[in-house]
């Protein structure tokens, strides 16, 4: 629209409506194809496009059905003009806006929401939108300080790149019609869909509306509370690797004043966390990470991180959203998301096959999750595509650390139909000074979810930005004001699409604690190489301040408590 209304090159009277300006007719081009009509030919600066305008694009993508459109928009143009008469409606009702929702759409002024018009935040770059400066920010505060700023559970932001505006949400009664009641109304948006395909195959993360419904069908019995009992054995075994590893490392190294070595705690947390989980889902053992199948995965899942967190990555994720064939072209950070996939997929061949023979033979004896699943299913091909509180104040410790650093920070959706998202936080209508505790969107509205402005809401939580765990043990926050997710918290989502494995990964985090715990002391690197700040990678990162180009980094000293 904005090269149509050039007044450098259509004139001061660029954005009129003057068809006698189209009225004479041009000589038939060099390449026999039908004569434009216009005036004169396209002035100076005009698009090679059809009659010198953009509307259909231009060059070997211009649209391939223009005529047909033209001789659609003719003849039926021709037939309502000799059959009726078009008359305008007077008054504010009558007057319009156009704008861009998948294509132009026209609604009466002030009334794209049905009158409800939510408050916009001031700024907002022309290209980057709000977007650029949401991903920037350090720990994410862009959004909890807009939320703040509002005082409400929901804002709107500028797209980048043209796209239409945003909504934010944190306000839990929204959440919950996303998430819990309306789940499958609501699929993701154009850029994680193909994003998560990359990472981890069409899997249950992946999988949308009735495939969803039959993937998590088959997984859910192997992921009960009654089925993870039992499995704290395989969670020692890794964590006894951890500690082995550890030793071994202060060992090898020079101490220093207080006894104690530096180390990025990040890959060691990779490893035991791949070890426990090859274990208990598929009784295999990734040797501490050391196996080659657990190599190419964790290569692949540092390199999709390191990739997604840097300009170019973000970049990517932008024109994916508006051009989703792109997801399948041979760009770097597009395909670094891969090969993790295809680790993955290598690995899960082999076991199948494995398991298949041992059921066939009788042999079946494995208590791990995919042994489990041939038990209960038996030879399906859709399978390929696929705690204890004995110890209370560390249970508070991982509440207060998953509250205050969710392991995913962002989530995306996209209506599909119209909906009302009823608020717990009312909004303020503009005009009437009216709350509204409900708010209108329409089919194709794209919603941005920050888990950790949610977390850290100051009209849910006392001293927020605090890590407090007492909390945990003393009379929590009004229920209708927390989410309906684990403890009322969103770090693993709520509803149908709640991760299916958060009670495998608090057991983890359990096992791993208390056995560093209690055979480290953990100490701060002091100066600007212990400062951290986190920010959004595919999943959750911390790197030093100033140094996130280094890549993940979560500098701590350790000291052996059993030192002879």
């Amino acid at each position: 629209m904005a090269l149509h209304r050039d007044k450098s090159v259509w004139g001061e009277d660029a954005s009129e409506f003057k068809p006698e300006r189209w009225m004479d007719t041009l000589p038939e081009t060099d390449s026999g194809e039908e004569a434009a009509v216009c005036a004169i030919p396209p002035p100076a600066g005009a698009t090679r496009g059809w009659n010198g305008i953009f509307s259909f694009i231009e060059g070997p993508r211009l649209c391939i059905g223009l005529r047909l459109a033209l001789f659609q928009y003719k003849v039926i143009l021709a037939d309502l003009i000799k059959n009726f008469e078009f008359l305008p409606v007077e008054g504010p009702d009558g007057l319009i806006e156009t704008v861009f929702s998948v294509m132009g759409q026209p609604y009466v002024v002030g009334k794209k929401s049905e009158g409800v018009k939510l408050s916009l935040r001031v700024g907002g770059h022309w290209f980057w939108g709000h977007e650029k400066e949401a991903w920037s920010t350090p720990d994410r505060l862009f959004y909890q300080r807009n939320f703040e700023k509002f005082g409400t559970g929901i804002f709107v932001m500028k797209g980048a790149i043209g796209h239409p505006d945003i909504l934010a949400i944190s306000d839990p009664a929204a959440l919950s019609q996303i998430f819990t009641k309306c789940t499958y109304n609501y699929s993701k948006s154009a850029y994680t869909l193909p994003l998560l395909e990359r990472l981890s195959g069409q899997s249950l993360v992946w999988a949308e509306g009735d495939e969803h419904k039959r993937q998590r069908a088959i997984i859910s019995p192997i992921f009960t509370h009654a089925k993870l009992r039992g499995k704290e054995a395989d969670i020692h075994a890794s964590v006894d690797k951890l500690l082995v590893a550890m030793n071994q490392y202060i060992d090898r190294h020079t101490l220093d004043d207080d006894g104690a070595v530096q180390i990025n705690a990040l890959p060691w947390t990779e490893k035991v966390a791949i070890d426990a989980i090859g274990r208990v889902t598929l009784g295999y053992d990734f040797k501490f990470g050391e196996a080659p199948e657990a190599q190419v995965i964790l290569d692949g899942f540092r390199k999709a991180v390191d990739e997604a967190h840097m300009l170019p990555g973000f970049l990517t994720g932008l024109v994916i959203r508006a051009f989703p064939f792109i997801a399948h072209l041979p760009i770097r950070a597009i395909q670094a998301q891969g090969v993790a996939k295809l680790g993955n997929r290598k690995l899960a061949t082999t076991l199948v096959r494995e398991r298949k023979l041992l059921e066939a033979s009788g042999q079946m004896r494995g208590t791990d999750y995919l042994s489990s699943l041939f038990r209960l299913y038996g030879d399906d091909e859709s399978v390929l595509n696929e705690i204890s509180d004995q110890m209370p104040f560390l249970d508070a410790c991982i509440k207060e650390m998953l509250r205050l650093f969710p392991p995913v920070e962002h989530s995306e959706r996209v209506a599909i139909k119209d909906d009302v998202l009823p608020l717990s936080i009312p909004v303020r209508d503009p005009k009437s000074g009216k709350e509204l505790n409900s708010v209108t969107i329409r089919a194709g509205q794209l919603i941005f979810v920050s888990h950790r402005a949610i977390s850290r809401s100051k009209d849910v939580w006392v001293d927020a930005d605090q890590f407090k765990p007492e909390r945990w043990l003393e009379t929590l926050p009004p229920s209708d004001k927390m989410t309906k997710g684990w403890n009322g918290l969103f770090s693993f989502l709520e509803g149908p699409r709640m991760c299916i494995g958060f009670r495998l990964a608090i057991l983890q985090l359990k096992g791993a604690l208390s056995g560093i715990i209690k055979n480290f002391e953990l100490l701060p690197v002091d100066g600007p190489d212990g400062e951290i700040e986190s920010y959004w990678s595919n999943s959750n990162m911390c790197s030093v301040v100033g140094k996130r180009a280094d890549g993940g980094n979560f500098p701590v000293r350790i000291k052996s408590l059993h030192a002879m």
